[in-house]
């Protein structure tokens, strides 16, 4: 017997693909998994930046939050009853601060309630966004960012609570008030 190729060895030969057409099969998978990758992930943001109910006017947060570990109940719509403009007075001791809340829909754990504080002797102004927390037919609880301003600290719980007269009572720390829809 010869030392020529056997029968076997050229039928193994011809039945396997040349390392470049392997290669190139593998490039081509790939690419197309990188491809679905990113689609996935583009489609995943848009969806998260997009307000999930279409609610108009929801709050988008685009600065750093601080490390706010505060525990939310669960997710809830912010009650119709709570959407809008209130204006009023919160007392702190001797000191008087004309209040503005502005809640807008969405869910609790978001930043929903802007709100602005002025100090009727001083002028100094506090403003900041509030995150709701709990939620239920009656009442809010907030957890204040400032935004602007002094006098108030991140992190400051205030509650709201809805009154029997179409207005709301406003406490934060040992700050108490009735705001009424504007």
């Amino acid at each position: 017997m010869g030392r020529g190729p056997s029968a076997l060895g050229d039928l193994a030969s011809e039945r396997r693909p040349p390392r470049r057409t392997i290669w190139l099969r593998l490039a081509v998978v790939a690419g197309v998994a990188v491809v679905v990758v990113v689609a996935v992930v583009v489609v995943g943001l848009r969806a998260h930046d997009s307000d999930e109910d279409g609610a108009v006017g929801a709050v988008i947060t685009t600065t750093t939050r601080s490390a706010d570990t505060t525990p939310v109940s669960a997710v809830w719509n912010i009650p119709q009853a709570f959407l809008g403009t209130w204006h009023g007075v919160a007392v702190d001791g001797p000191r008087e601060f004309d209040v503005e809340l502005i809640i807008k829909p969405g869910k609790n754990s978001e930043e929903l309630v802007l709100s602005s504080q002025s100090d009727r002797v001083s002028g100094g102004r506090c403003d900041s966004v509030e995150r709701v927390i709990t939620v239920d037919e009656a009442e809010l609880t907030l957890v204040a960012r400032r935004t602007g301003g002094s006098d108030c600290p991140d992190g400051t719980t205030s509650t709201i609570r809805l009154g029997s007269d179409s207005s709301i009572t406003y406490t934060a720390a040992t700050r108490t008030g009735t705001l009424r829809r504007s």
